[in-house]
């Protein structure tokens, strides 16, 4: 997992574009808003360059397709790969996972404490999860939504069905370890649809932000890191 704060790349953006393919330069050359615009060139040019480091080809020669479900995956020279990835924005932080033969799903949102949670929970969610966030006081109501919120987009991601799958169908856990605070297996944050099982995992990014990685099968281990800008090399 990885966590990038746009703001400490931005004054680089424009070497980022060495990353890029003819078709990702086309695509971002007619966005309209900056700061959207700068977080999705740092976005795809990061999955290139992490893809680079993980696979060894090089970040301008990687292919990417999608599968029938939606998702973006990874081709290589030799076939399809196994190595799969998701990424997330929000404001000033982009979120990223990636896992070598397992499922992944990412979500990443900025709790904003003017939202209509309950209202929206009640509208969208399943009985329980709105009842947990009815229940919940203060901070703690926005939060919880946000919490709960992130972990259906991360699923929805995971198995490629995206909004088009009803938010109310399915009912994520109410709370899930933190990455990294041991074996995935081990107490709450795990949930089972038509016998596949689904492990859910906080992602610390900002007090300000909620954010969960979903995968399937459970990893053997969980990592976070965070990329600085002199972690990058430009030519």
């Amino acid at each position: 997992m990885w966590r990038i704060r746009i703001p400490e790349f931005e004054p680089w953006i424009y070497h980022f574009k060495q990353f890029l393919s003819p078709e990702d330069l086309v695509h971002f050359r007619d966005s309209s808003i900056a700061h959207q615009k700068n977080a999705r060139i740092l976005g795809r040019a990061a999955v290139r360059i992490l893809m680079s480091n993980y696979t060894g080809v090089s970040a301008i020669r990687l292919k990417f397709f999608r599968s029938a479900q939606g998702k973006p995956e990874l081709a290589l020279p030799t076939g399809p790969s196994k190595l799969r990835f998701n990424t997330s924005y929000s404001k000033d932080w982009i979120a990223m996972a990636f896992g070598n033969g397992l499922e992944v799903g990412l979500d990443l949102e900025y709790v904003d404490e003017a939202f209509p949670a309950a209202e929206i929970a009640r509208r969208f969610f399943t009985e329980k999860e709105a009842a947990a966030i009815h229940a919940a006081t203060g901070r703690q109501k926005q939060r919880l939504f946000f919490d709960i919120w992130v972990r259906k987009e991360a699923y929805l991601k995971a198995v490629g069905t995206g909004l088009v799958q009803r938010l109310d169908s399915f009912t994520v856990p109410t709370d899930s370890p933190p990455i990294g605070s041991g074996h995935p297996e081990s107490g709450s944050g795990m949930m089972e649809d038509n016998k596949t099982r689904w492990f859910f995992y906080d992602f610390p990014i900002d007090l300000d932000y909620a954010a969960a990685a979903v995968t399937s099968p459970a990893p053997v281990a969980v990592h976070l890191f965070h990329w600085n800008p002199s972690d990058t090399t430009f030519a």
